[in-house]
């Protein structure tokens, strides 16, 4: 008996599910260890980080090392790759030549312009950082990438690897050589075809075979068959699974084969031979280490930051503007960490385009957390990811005539979307979309999803909660709460307006019959859902090892991916972001008054909050949208030429409003009747549109009728002054330790 218990031990030491927060809810088939996400324990360079959303501690980079004035000077040129000298790049590549073990570059406070593309990757282990958002100012009408494309080497697997898998050996190795601490992908055909390897482009040529549906983890692109819109999926190129991996051992066994360890381990089962499974290399251009911090960056209606061909790189506390094509990209990258930034992503002068904020493909173990994104979605995944987490973050305010999701898995790129996880966010919707390609094995957890753009009203139903689309299977929905409003009108079903939209193309019974619910709260239902019906306890031929148990309780955990954080009602969750200014003196270096909100801050085990019958209160992202200060500069000022008042909303008529879409978002109101503090809105006070008509009204609640507002200005739009100052410590028990089981409310197992 005694042995019997200690090979038991043994085997909840060793398994990979054990330790897990998601065990015990979730088959370990079904999810993998997200803490991978984010920046590494230690970089190549040897530098350290205390958690992975946290940057090493670097210093000064001096005058005598950048080879110019430190802080540089206000209107220094910008450079492009760091081969103009007196440039900001030049000295970048300085400082890095001289603190191979990392340093930063100040900025003064002023402005800079870029004149073209700019790469960073020649200065890596390098930090630029400016003067803080509201004093540094970097505009750029063109892309600026961490990274760039170089010479490829890389070999086809001799041997299918289980998931897990920590070594290869490579037959036809071709290209420069593999090195320890260097990038690499894996990548594979998809289902159904096969082809060659090309190690000096770094992608397979998947020309034989068609798509043929294993009824399991199907990865497929550029047809009908498969999605709604029959393109996609690696341009065409039948090359949407990848991973991303750093190396850690190399032997060379001789004849053009090497044997290569890296990490972390293989996440997804159906890698193999059969579908060309090959592994690349890029030895040069990688941008290793690179920051970009405390900047305002403002894009007039082009460019964009591109985490590019990048390696525990991060951009950090920077407030974007303005393009309308996206402000930022993660590709062909691994642990990067995007974290405490503002997104503003549109042209504040124009205001008549809308577009995805961001968006990531090609891309692993990427850590998106507690970003603020309106005037666009913030996340558009376009493919080939593996193992990405976006937590925390809050977007909402999408200028357009329907309720646009504000966290999309899109898929227009590749499709090979897998094992990423959605945490805490407090977002419109989350969509894993078929619009391109297929998924698998998604995770949505603690999510506070409204299905709307409240206040804002829409005329007819169009919203949607979490959406499960033909062709994403296993996905996993734990201790969400979802809905309120008037936008989600059925619990679920295959159309808009539901709490979650499951095959709306009506085309894969499994998108339906493989997803796991769990623990969540709706508001259509008006409880707590934990029913054995809705978890996928027997499934079918390829499908059978994504069977999942019936959970043993009605509960949740507090995070899937801090492995250690418990609950915390009432603070103390050591976290760096947790803890948000809510009453500036002096914007940005006084504050006299902080909230901190309960960790979690969403999910049938809240209580108290401030939304949704109590079960959700404001992240952290959400409460500092709600108390930045406006920075006036960026308003516009539109003529109210007549107004009306019925039922408690008050109808202002500006002729001059821009056109194409159904504005939204908070506003500010100048002079006449509706900027008194009397049956008006309060002198100075912002309020939300409840509602707009293109070009001509805006609506907005007010409790009585002010009388006529004609001869007012409306002031908007309202973008936000920002510094990642309004985060500040959550003092207390550490986010590293142990694991924890979660807080448990009484409820029935049906």
């Amino acid at each position: 008996m005694k042995r019997l218990l200690v090979m038991l031990v043994l085997l909840i030491l060793i398994h990979p599910a054990y330790g897990q927060q998601w065990s015990g809810i979730i088959n370990s088939s079904r999810a993998i260890d997200w803490s991978h996400a984010g920046l590494p324990a230690t970089l190549p360079d040897g530098e350290t980080t205390p958690n992975p959303w946290t940057p090493p501690t670097r210093p000064a980079c001096t005058s005598g090392q950048a080879g110019m004035t430190v802080p540089i000077a206000s209107g220094t040129a910008f450079g492009i790759d760091g081969s103009q000298s007196n440039t900001v790049l030049w000295a970048m590549e300085n400082c890095s030549a001289a603190n191979p073990g990392g340093s930063y570059l100040q900025l003064a406070a002023g402005s800079f312009t870029t004149t073209g593309t700019t790469y960073l990757s020649h200065a890596p282990y390098t930090t630029l950082r400016g003067a803080g958002p509201m004093s540094t100012t970097l505009t750029s009408a063109y892309a600026i990438q961490f990274g760039s494309s170089g010479a490829n080497g890389g070999g086809t697997l001799n041997a299918s690897p289980a998931a897990g898998t920590t070594s290869v050996t490579l037959t036809g190795v071709a290209g420069p050589a593999p090195t320890t601490g260097t990038m690499a992908w894996f990548m594979q055909c998809d289902t159904g075809y096969s082809g060659t390897a090309q190690p000096t482009t770094g992608y397979n040529s998947c020309t034989s075979g068609s798509y043929s549906d294993n009824g399991a983890i199907f990865v497929c692109g550029g047809t009908t068959a498969c999605n709604s819109n029959g393109s996609g999926s690696g341009a065409g190129g039948q090359t949407s699974q990848n991973q991303f991996v750093l190396i850690t051992s190399v032997t060379n066994n001789g004849g053009g084969s090497y044997t290569i360890g890296f990490s972390p381990g293989l996440y997804l089962p159906n890698w193999s031979t059969a579908r060309t499974a090959a592994m690349y290399w890029q030895p040069s251009n990688i941008g290793y280490g690179i920051g970009l911090e405390d900047m305002t960056i403002v894009f007039p209606g082009s460019g964009t930051v591109e985490l590019l061909d990048s390696y525990a790189s991060w951009v950090k506390g920077v407030r974007f503007i303005g393009a309308t094509n996206g402000l930022y990209e993660v590709a062909y990258s691994k642990n990067a960490l995007f974290v405490n930034n503002y997104l503003f992503g549109a042209t504040p002068s124009d205001m008549s385009t809308v577009s995805q904020i961001g968006s990531a493909r090609y891309a692993s173990d990427d850590l998106l957390l507690n970003n603020i994104a309106e005037e666009g979605g913030f996340l558009e995944g376009q493919g080939g990811l593996a193992g990405d987490v976006y937590a925390y973050n809050y977007s909402k305010n999408v200028s357009t005539p329907y309720v646009q999701s504000t966290d999309y898995q899109h898929d227009n790129w590749a499709s090979g979307v897998a094992f990423l996880l959605n945490e805490g966010n407090q977002v419109n919707s989350i969509i894993d979309d078929d619009t391109w390609g297929t998924g698998d094995l998604n995770t949505f957890f603690r999510n506070w999803v409204s299905c709307d753009e409240e206040p804002y009203v829409y005329g007819s139903v169009s919203g949607t909660g979490i959406a499960i689309d033909a062709f994403h299977r296993f996905d996993n929905a734990v201790g969400n709460v979802i809905g309120g409003t008037p936008q989600c009108n059925s619990y679920s079903n295959s159309s808009n307006g539901a709490i979650f939209r499951i095959n709306y193309q009506n085309t894969d019974s499994l998108a339906g019959t493989t997803l796991l619910r769990w623990y969540n709260y709706d508001t259509i239902n008006g409880n707590t859902r934990c029913q054995s019906s809705e978890v996928p306890t027997t499934l079918s031929g390829n499908a059978v090892p994504f069977e999942n148990a019936v959970p043993g309780s009605c509960s949740a955990p507090a995070s899937f991916y801090m492995n250690s954080i418990t609950s915390h009602p009432s603070g103390g969750t050591g976290l760096s972001w947790w803890k948000v200014c809510t009453n500036w003196t002096t914007f940005p270096t006084s504050c006299s008054s902080y909230t901190t909100e309960p960790f979690p801050s969403a999910g049938p085990d809240v209580t108290g909050g401030n939304y949704i019958n109590g079960y959700a209160f404001d992240n952290p992202a959400h409460l500092a949208w709600r108390t930045l200060p406006i920075d006036t500069s960026y308003q516009k000022s539109y003529s109210i030429t007549g107004s009306s008042w019925s039922g408690g909303i008050e109808t202002l008529n500006i002729s001059t409003l821009p056109g194409g879409n159904a504005i939204m978002g908070p506003f500010q109101i100048s002079g006449g009747a509706c900027a008194t503090s009397g049956a008006g809105t309060a002198t100075g006070s912002e309020v939300q549109m409840t509602g707009s008509s293109t070009g001509t009204s805006v609506q907005y609640a007010l409790a009585s009728n002010p009388g006529s507002c004609a001869g007012g200005t409306m002031l908007w739009p309202d973008v936000r002054q920002f510094d990642e100052r309004v985060y500040q410590l959550d003092s207390g028990a550490s986010a590293g330790g142990s694991p924890i089981q979660g807080v448990k409310i009484t409820g029935a197992i049906l």
